[in-house]
């Protein structure tokens, strides 16, 4: 590991058999030049490998086995990531019995891992934060006696402790016996860096490869293995390989979504064209680092001239770019004269740093890398060479290049860092000797160039994308019929770093139950949460599921009515508020339309900081009519990047006045780190409000008893509580950061009139997906600029209350919509396509044109809303400190491909804050849309006015005929 450290910069310090993890992502303080090889130069090879230990001391046999491939897979598994500032990436996991969460570097660059201990910290002799390992508190875990401790170290840093082994856990992934440094010490410039960012390093170094290779006989640790190599040992991936996408924060704020590491594959949404291997080279330090061969170097159009023995170390671990001083000597001039100008580059000889005044990045020129036998350039535009930081408010700009490379046997040795890593999703693969693969990583602005032999990535891995879009390829329907388990990760992003207030109206008497939704900001980017149905919501139980088929229901007016103002921040997420046990607890749950089950975080999961959750979680030892379903067995609920665990109970519910006795739920004991992440405190739980077939005693997916459970509002409608088998949502918007107690409304029994204008329209659910488990209509056409395109037979759209944008299939993203939206109305609007999103300068928001979509059964009727409704403007801090807007379009090509079910678009809040909706369990099961009435009991939404005329026909052309124009004083700011 060798994070190039700033010394005027202040900060914080990333998983079938494929496992897609998070990367989180920090900035690393400097002190003034940490190089992981500066001060091994012209040792010898047993004392330069990295990390070395004081003593030799005995290892675990791994027993790897030679040339050994992986012939059993694991069901995919994705993690958050944060991305912290653009300088190092973390991932989280688990060790321990009952596991403990810790977050460590993923390193390519070293192979030992280590985690600090809670002593450490407590005498502070540690920098460790949050999280630490305690190792008194693990029943797995097993010291390996030696009397002298073991140090790793790491040029101008080291850690100091005790081996042992422990079950370590990766998602699903459990690895038992894993040997690894419990480090009691940290020396003071180690803490430095640290400075509270991690707790440890988890190297991934090559390591020899596959092949049991001793690279020192003084220094054991060198010869340890990865975690990666157990992996493959077990036969725990599908093929010998781990990927890499990092992510850009671009920003001194924490980005969440950092970039993702996959085992055993690859993820093919996250890069661009074919992968181009090479082999890793054994003439730098024997094969220990995935280091290649590099046959050229260009600096735009001007080749630097390079001698036969020059390699470079592929490591995650660095943040920039080390080459030698030769060439960055040719290198620096050709970078100050710029490509337009001259770019004011200063080089400080001190701290080996070229510091770029930030307006003058823009004319850096292109850096290329060409690798031994290839005639691909691998090139970096100028604008990704400068590494973008402010300090005390005024803007720093550094470039990512500086004069770091090491000196061996065979020749000089660069490290490529993050820097070129971000620009190019990157394969390390065990296999054919052990080789490293380079594409274009998406929203990169590198380029690969003049490919003359490009050779195709392996096929057959499977893998999940994290992130913001982690959801959408996350085999929704392919999961579901092999009766594997889904990912439910993305709805819970929607929640992070979100305070809640509370408030209760009155009640009222009209057979209608009103409930507040809480609407609440997160601090990560809107994440898609389509792929939620979890088939172990309550392990093998049924007890949450009704019989609704042989009820004879009478439909019995409520006597009554609850309204619930809810809270709206930032309009991305929205709760509701109820009450759990005898006495009631109040709890915040997530309001679902996209999944079917409950759960509720217990207080003792709190207490013991396996929880997240608010003050607000339930402690059933206080409950008088709580009963423990589970028998001490534990049931989870999976999701991509999360699960968590609990016993299967029953409680009373109360939802205003309204009481069910006996109400199936997951009281959740333990979070995992990701899922911990994503909560901070919001919410309590979700309260599924699916489709889940309709009033039929039916199960969606025969075998699988937990997609079948049926959701609180089919027991309120079994238990006669509500006037009609309705419910509807006004989701409200707040224009701004401030909290806002009326966000919305969820109303359980009817419609509420005050809130519509005109007549409802309905479509029906569809149930060629998942026999109707979603409330899924089918699509016909879409239209943008008035513009119709007729939509694939097979198309289908989730209506979701959980997820925050609009999500089309790619195709018609590609195709239409996104010219459509960068051509604008009456002149272009500079949208541009990046990092996922839409983003288009706020002044042209206005240019925007319209979109719209009409259902297969009323196929000459458009839903159309104006695209002001589509733009979110979100807040940001630029180079001089000051607050600054972006403006994002609300639609994303996201849409899932369920294979031969067809194609799952999503509406999610963009589309539904524009309508009242309507889920109607009657008539086989529709979903209805209304114009939103003119100032609709609203203190939230300011509407100046709304414009358009109730459903009725129109031609097919696209006009839209049911149009909601509505005019916010404020835009959304996140």
């Amino acid at each position: 590991m060798n994070p190039s450290l700033l010394a005027a910069l202040a900060g914080g310090s990333g998983a079938g058999g494929v496992m897609t993890f998070p990367l989180s992502r920090s900035e690393v303080n400097s002190v003034g030049g940490r190089n992981l090889y500066a001060s091994l130069e012209g040792l010898g090879m047993d004392t330069w490998i990295t990390p070395s230990n004081e003593t030799e001391t005995p290892a675990p046999e791994a027993g790897f086995a030679s040339g050994g491939v992986a012939k059993s897979a694991i069901a995919p598994i994705t993690m958050p990531l944060t991305d912290n500032k653009d300088f190092a990436y973390y991932i989280d996991l688990t060790i321990g019995t009952p596991g403990q969460k810790v977050r460590v570097t993923a390193d390519t660059g070293s192979n030992q891992l280590w985690v600090g201990s809670a002593r450490c910290n407590a005498a502070q002799r540690c920098q460790d934060k949050p999280n630490f390992m305690n190792e008194t508190l693990s029943n797995t875990f097993k010291p390996i006696r030696s009397p002298i401790p073991t140090r790793i170290m790491y040029g101008k840093g080291s850690v100091m402790g005790n081996l042992a082994t422990d079950s370590i856990q990766l998602g699903r992934i459990a690895l038992p016996n894993q040997q690894f440094l419990l480090v009691e010490e940290e020396d003071p410039v180690m803490q430095h860096l640290i400075n509270n960012t991690s707790n440890g390093i988890m190297g991934l170094s090559f390591v020899g490869g596959l092949e049991p290779v001793t690279f020192s006989m003084k220094n054991n640790g060198s010869n340890t293995k990865t975690l990666v190599h157990s992996m493959i040992a077990a036969d725990m991936l599908a093929q010998p390989m781990f990927s890499m996408w990092l992510g850009y924060s671009g920003s001194d704020n924490v980005k969440w979504n950092g970039g993702e590491i996959t085992f055993g594959g690859l993820n093919p949404k996250r890069f661009i064209g074919d992968v181009e291997y090479f082999p890793v080279t054994r003439n730098v330090t024997k094969g220990y680092y995935w280091a290649l061969g590099i046959g050229g170097v260009e600096v735009q159009d001007s080749k630097i001239p390079v001698s036969g023995g020059l390699y470079a170390i592929i490591d995650s671990g660095s943040s920039f770019i080390n080459v030698d001083k030769s060439t960055f000597n040719q290198i620096l001039p050709i970078l100050q004269r710029g490509t337009s100008q001259p770019t004011g580059a200063q080089f400080d000889p001190g701290s080996r740093l070229t510091q770029i005044p930030c307006e003058n990045v823009q004319h850096l020129p292109s850096f290329s890398i060409i690798f031994q036998n290839s005639n691909t350039r691998f090139k970096i535009e100028g604008t990704s060479l400068a590494v973008r930081k402010v300090l005390n408010g005024v803007p720093v700009c550094v470039l990512g290049i500086v004069p770091g490379a090491f000196e061996s046997p065979a020749g000089s040795v660069w490290i490529i860092g993050d820097v070129f890593l971000r620009e190019y999703y990157t394969v390390y693969d065990f296999s054919q000797g052990g080789r490293v693969g380079f594409a274009m990583a998406t929203d990169s602005v590198g380029a690969v160039i003049a490919a003359s032999t490009v050779k195709k990535p392996l096929s057959s891995a499977v893998s999940i994308r994290t992130g913001w879009d982690a959801c959408v390829h996350v085999l929704l329907l392919a999961k579901y019929l092999s009766f594997n388990r889904m990912v439910k990760w993305a709805q819970l992003c929607l929640v992070a770093a979100t305070t809640l207030c509370h408030a209760v109206q009155a009640v009222q008497s009209d057979g209608v139950i009103r409930l507040g939704i809480e609407h609440a900001s997160t601090a990560s980017h809107d994440p898609l949460r389509i792929a939620r149905i979890v088939d172990s919501m309550l392990g093998d139980d049924n007890t949450n599921g009704i019989d609704l088929g042989t009820l004879g229901q009478s439909m019995l007016a409520a006597s009554n009515v609850e309204k619930i103002p809810l809270l709206d921040k930032s309009d991305t997420a929205y709760y509701a508020v109820v009450q759990l046990g005898t006495p009631g607890q109040r709890l915040r749950v997530i309001a679902d339309t996209g999944s079917n089950a409950l759960w509720a975080g217990s207080a003792s999961c709190n207490l013991l900081r396996k929880c997240a959750d608010s003050k607000e979680a339930f402690n059933e030892t206080r409950s008088s009519t709580y009963i423990d379903l589970s028998n001490k067995t534990l049931s989870k609920i999976e999701y991509g990047s999360g699960k968590v665990s609990g016993y299967a109970s029953n409680d009373t519910l109360q939802i205003g006045q309204q009481q069910l006795n006996k109400t199936g739920f997951l009281l959740v004991l333990q979070e995992d780190a990701a899922l911990m992440e994503l909560n901070n405190g919001s919410f309590n739980g979700v309260m599924g409000l699916a489709h889940v077939g309709g009033l039929a005693a039916l199960d969606v997916v025969p075998g699988k008893p937990n997609l079948s459970t049926k959701t609180i509002m089919h027991h309120l409608i079994e238990k006669g509580l509500l006037a009609q088998p309705v419910f509807s949502l006004w989701l409200g918007t707040s224009g701004s950061d401030s909290e806002n107690a009326n966000g919305g409304e969820m109303t359980l029994g009817g419609i509420d009139t005050a809130r519509i204008k005109g007549d409802v329209f309905y479509t029906q659910v569809s149930r060629a997906i998942l026999n109707g488990y979603f409330w899924s209509p089918q699509l016909n056409m879409f239209s943008i600029a008035g513009k119709a395109t007729t939509l694939p037979n097979q198309t289908y759209a989730i209506v979701d209350s959980g997820t925050s944008y609009i999500h089309v299939d790619r195709v018609s993203f590609n195709s239409v919509i996104l010219p459509a939206l960068q051509a604008g109305t009456t002149q272009a609007t500079g949208a541009e396509f990046k990092d996922g999103s839409i983003v288009v300068p706020c002044a042209n928001a206005k240019y925007l044109p319209s979109f719209g979509v009409s259902f297969s059964d009323k196929n000459s009727t458009f839903l159309t809303i104006d695209a002001s409704q589509l733009v979110l403007k979100k807040s940001y801090m630029d180079e001089k400190g000051v607050k600054q807007q972006v403006c994002v379009v609300g639609i994303t090509p996201d849409a899932v491909n369920a294979g031969n079910a067809g194609t799952l678009w999503v509406l999610g809040q963009v589309f539904l804050r524009s309508f009242y909706s309507v889920y109607d369990f009657s008539q086989g099961g529709r979903v209805g849309f209304a114009q939103l009435a003119v100032n609709a009991t609203g203190t939230v939404v300011q509407v100046a006015t709304v414009t358009g005329t109730s459903p009725t026909s129109g031609a097919a052309a696209g006009v839209s005929c049911l149009s909601v124009v509505v005019a916010l004083s404020a835009l959304l700011v996140l």
